[in-house]
C-alpha cells in the first residue's frame, strides 16, 4: 500500500516567527514567483480593448503622457505583446507613435489612466527606452496604416528600430479586427462580429472575445446566429431581429491571413448558450479572472492555457483589412 506522506512540523522560525512548516509563509524565490501564475493583483485583472485603447497615458509623476493608440495581437501565441501609444496631437493625427513592450504600461485599475514606466514623455525612442519602436504613420482612404520597414514598421529615424531577435511574431492591430465577421471554423457558416477583445493586464494575454450576434425576436430561444448579410432577402421587413453580444474563450478563435480571416472553433448551438456580454455592467463592475473562469467553464476550456506575453517583438504587422 501506498505510505502516507508524514506531518507537517509545525516548527517556528525563531528569527522571522514564521511557522516554516507553512508552504505559503514562506518566502518565494525570484524564479518561483516568476513562475507563479496570476499571483498579484495585476495579473487577476482583465480590461478590454474598447476601454484601453483611447485611454490616458500618465507617466510616474502623474503627469498625462499620450493615450493608447492600438493594442498589437500576436494571432499564435495568444497574447498582447505591444500597444502603441501616441505622444502629442490626438489619437494619431499630428503626434508621435511609439510601439511598446507590454510590460511598459501598468494599468491604474480605477478606469482612468494607465502607467508608462518612464519618468517623462520621451523626447527621443533612442535616449527613452531602446526596445521602442517610433513610427512613421500615413493615411488611406481615412485610415491609418504603417509603411512595411524592419519589423513590418518604418521607423521615424534611422537606427530607431532594434536588430531582429532570434524568434519573432507577426502581429496584428486591435483596431483593425474590430467589427470583421467570425466564422465558424471549417464553414462559411457566420457566427457574428467582433466586438471587444479582453486581455489580461499583467501577462498581457487575450482572454476572451466578444461577439455580436443576431437573433430573431419571434422565438423564446435564439434560432438565427450570425444573421443574414446586408440586403439579404432573409432580412425581415418587421425589424425583428435583434443583436445580442456574449463572451467566448480566445482559445478558440483563430486570426489569419493577417487579421484578414477570423474563426472560431464553435458551432451556432454552441454560441446561443454563451454568456452575455453586458457592455455597460463591465465597465461598471471591471473584469476579474472569475468572470473571465465563468465563460472558460461554459465552453469547458482550460484558463491556464491562454497566452501571456512573453516579450517578442514584431516581424510584421498587419494594419490592412
Amino acid at each position: 500500500k501506498d505510505q502516507k506522506p508524514a506531518p507537517e512540523q509545525n516548527v517556528t522560525n525563531p528569527q522571522t516567527g514564521q511557522n516554516q512548516g507553512d508552504v505559503s509563509a514562506q518566502p518565494k524565490t525570484g524564479k518561483e514567483q516568476a513562475q507563479s501564475p496570476m499571483n498579484t493583483d495585476q495579473e487577476n485583472h482583465f480590461l478590454s480593448t474598447a476601454k484601453l485603447i483611447g485611454m490616458e497615458v500618465r507617466n510616474q509623476q502623474g503627469e498625462t503622457a499620450g493615450k493608447v493608440y492600438d493594442v498589437l495581437i500576436d494571432p499564435k501565441k495568444k497574447s498582447a505583446p505591444m500597444a502603441i501609444v501616441s505622444f502629442g496631437g490626438f489619437l494619431g493625427i499630428g503626434d508621435d507613435l511609439y510601439a511598446i513592450p507590454w510590460n511598459e504600461l501598468k494599468h491604474s485599475h480605477d478606469g482612468e489612466a494607465c502607467v508608462l514606466n518612464v519618468p517623462k514623455a520621451p523626447e527621443s525612442v533612442s535616449s527613452a527606452r531602446p526596445d521602442w519602436i517610433a513610427l512613421e504613420e500615413s493615411f488611406s482612404d481615412e485610415q491609418p496604416k504603417f509603411a512595411q520597414g524592419p519589423y513590418g514598421l518604418k521607423p521615424a529615424k534611422e537606427g530607431d528600430v532594434p536588430t531582429a531577435p532570434t524568434e519573432t511574431a507577426d502581429l496584428v492591430s486591435a483596431n483593425r479586427l474590430m467589427d470583421q465577421d467570425i466564422q465558424v471554423a471549417g464553414s462559411e457558416d457566420r457566427l457574428g462580429g467582433l466586438e471587444n477583445l479582453i486581455l489580461g493586464s499583467g501577462m498581457g494575454q487575450v482572454a476572451c472575445a466578444v461577439i455580436t450576434t443576431e437573433v430573431e425576436r419571434d422565438y423564446p430561444n435564439p434560432v438565427r446566429v450570425g444573421g443574414p448579410a446586408v440586403g439579404d432577402p432573409a432580412v425581415r421587413a418587421d425589424n425583428s431581429l435583434e443583436y445580442r453580444d456574449v463572451a467566448i474563450p480566445f482559445t478558440l478563435v483563430e486570426i489569419q491571413n493577417g487579421g484578414k480571416t477570423l474563426t472560431a472553433n464553435v458551432s451556432e448551438e454552441e454560441i446561443k448558450q454563451a454568456p452575455e456580454y453586458d457592455n455597460v455592467k463591465r465597465r461598471e463592475l471591471g473584469h476579474d479572472r472569475e468572470w473571465v473562469r465563468g465563460v472558460y467553464d461554459r465552453f469547458d476550456e482550460d484558463l491556464n492555457q491562454i497566452g501571456r506575453n512573453e516579450g517578442q517583438k514584431a516581424k510584421s504587422i498587419a494594419l490592412e483589412k
